[in-house]
């Protein structure tokens, strides 16, 4: 028995134990502690991260970079930054942590800010850095000689660009800095001014520290992307800062001035054909994506995707993408999305074009191939991109299903066996009959004569106008539907929208002249492609659309019988045969 004394009301509770645990018991209870724990420990080991960046990759000659290094969990280990001493020059180290708790999510990071300078020009690599047993991984930079500005002052203003020759169309980067020492004050610049250039920015005031002549600058940086409109000489005129600067216990008034800049624009090359698209890029791709059911039928849809990426332009350059309709399918693309990335080197475009192709008849459907050409800034040459024709098999359209039950032969004979005992009654009740029969043929023949004498005297008088009907209600002069137009209403009264489209596809590939007589009329076709619309352009589906579907379709069929009968003056067959 053990007490537990319960200070809060000054009573005490009792608890009793049953039976304790065997030694064998408990030894396997802390065994499955001791694995669950290592099990734990492990995982959360391997959720550990270390990562590696730097505010550029791209950097040159004395220019000093914010190397971050970080944990995604709490260390109390030192970094060992010895690796980075073979190429790299570490100037300072701060070390902080940060702690936080989300919804009883517990979170520690370590961080470490460096700032290193290169040691030498090319591609360097910053090597795996160690913490608390996890590596992090290899991180590239590239290297470039410092840019000669000539006579460096307290400040100047330097501009460049990517390339001094360049095609009609194709990207340059220009890039403009500022550097000063002591502490800014304040100042202002305008933008350049790109003449017969599309252009857009890229950097917008990027901020750091490079060593000049054993002098620590600090920089600013903007760059922008244009792209040239018109062959010739292409001259960017000098920037201009003007500002405020402390430098020394003083304050100075500072105007700086960049040189002009002038680069050749060439034309379109002559073999590039002039019917095309001018794309001067350093790499280009065209992909496709295509989702299909896996036998395809006539009216099902096709999804195909279409993606073209290309480097160093942007999406307003790119070609239009298209297919056309054809005797055997119809085309019913999306709009295109087109996207602009902003990367190191410039932009990255993409346009996707979706597409949704129905199919109109069974067999073999040949969809074209689709080519872009596009030239090569690196090697100076033409390149298409390609993709094939594909050949589909498309399986006829589903039959509508129909509520017709064949008829039963009435004459279908009957095995009986009659008895030698019961001959002759039959035989007098045979000769009953043909008495009967006889009496009912003869009022028959004078309800005809006298049938047929009220005629002459209705048609004497004038028309009659009433209709006449059939012994079931019904006007003589309604024509049956076929089967098929039964089924499309059906699927019309269930809202089945895919399923009149199909159902439609089908009765007009069995019927091409109704359909085509059916579309002739405006109206009906608006109908159509408002269904076609809800379908492959996810547009809303009016209540009253496949309705109005159906009754269109009757009313067709019913026009089209009455003038097949005003022109042939008897009546006809049934348009639709049993």
């Amino acid at each position: 028995m053990v007490k537990i004394n319960n200070e809060t009301n000054g009573e005490t509770m009792a608890m009793r134990f049953v039976q304790p645990y065997s030694n064998m018991a408990a030894r396997m209870l802390l065994a499955v502690a001791v694995l669950m724990t290592l099990f734990t420990l492990n995982a959360y080991a391997s959720d550990k991260t270390l990562s590696v960046s730097t505010d550029r990759q791209k950097v040159e000659m004395g220019d000093v970079m914010d190397l971050v290094v970080q944990t995604n969990f709490q260390t109390f280990d030192d970094l060992d930054l010895s690796p980075l001493k073979d190429q790299f020059k570490v100037l300072g180290t701060q070390r902080s942590t940060n702690v936080s708790i989300v919804n009883g999510n517990y979170q520690a990071l370590t961080r470490w800010d460096i700032s290193i300078t290169p040691k030498q020009i090319g591609e360097l690599m910053i090597p795996p850095l160690t913490v608390d047993g996890i590596d992090s991984q290899p991180y590239k930079l590239s290297v470039s000689p410092m840019t000669q500005a000539g006579k460096q002052g307290v400040s100047f203003l330097e501009s460049s660009i990517s390339t001094h020759k360049a095609y009609v169309q194709q990207q340059v980067i220009y890039t403009l800095k500022y550097y000063h020492l002591g502490r800014f004050i304040d100042g202002s610049i305008r933008p350049p001014i790109f003449k017969d250039a599309i252009n857009k920015q890229l950097k917008n005031q990027v901020n750091y520290q490079k060593d000049i002549n054993g002098q620590r600058y600090e920089v600013y940086e903007w760059s922008w992307a244009f792209y040239p409109q018109k062959s010739g000489t292409l001259t960017i005129p000098p920037e201009q800062f003007d500002g405020r600067l402390q430098y020394r216990g003083a304050i100075k008034m500072i105007r700086n001035n960049s040189k002009p800049i002038t680069l050749t624009i060439m034309p379109q090359n002559a073999n590039y054909p002039k019917d095309k698209t001018w794309l001067p890029t350093p790499n280009l791709t065209l992909t496709q994506d295509w989702q299909m059911p896996n036998s395809l039928r006539v009216g099902d849809s096709i999804t195909r995707t279409i993606r073209l990426q290309a480097q160093n332009l942007m999406s307003s350059q790119l070609p239009d993408i298209s297919l056309e309709d054809q005797a055997g399918f119809h085309v019913y693309p999306d709009d295109p999305k087109l996207s602009d990335q902003e990367v190191d080197s410039g932009i990255n475009s993409a346009k996707t074009v979706k597409m949704a192709i129905v199919p109109l008849e069974a067999g073999k459907i040949t969809l074209p191939s689709i080519t872009i050409n596009w030239w090569n800034t690196q090697t100076e040459k033409m390149e298409t991109a390609t993709l094939p024709a594909k050949t589909l098999d498309v399986l006829p359209a589903l039959k509508p299903r129909t509520n017709l039950t064949p008829l039963t032969p009435q004459n279908k004979p009957v095995n009986q066996e009659v008895s030698h005992e019961t001959s002759d009654k039959v035989l007098g009740t045979a000769r009953l009959w043909q008495g009967i029969t006889a009496a009912f043929a003869l009022l028959w023949l004078m309800t005809a004569v006298l049938y047929w004498r009220e005629r002459q005297k209705k048609v004497s008088v004038g028309p009659n106008l009433m209709t006449s009907m059939d012994g079931t209600g019904q006007s003589a002069n309604a024509q049956r539907l076929h089967p098929s137009l039964e089924h499309i209403c059906t699927l019309s009264m269930e809202g089945n929208a895919k399923g009149v489209y199909q159902a439609f596809n089908q009765w007009s590939q069995e019927f091409p002249v109704k359909a085509q007589a059916f579309l002739a009329i405006n109206e009906n076709a608006s109908l159509l492609n408002r269904l076609k619309g809800h379908l492959f352009h996810q547009e809303a589906l009016d209540k009253n659309l496949l309705p109005s579907f159906c009754q269109a379709l009757k009313a067709s069929e019913n026009q089209q019988t009455k003038e097949s009968k005003q022109q042939e003056g008897r009546q006809l067959d049934p348009i639709y045969p049993e």
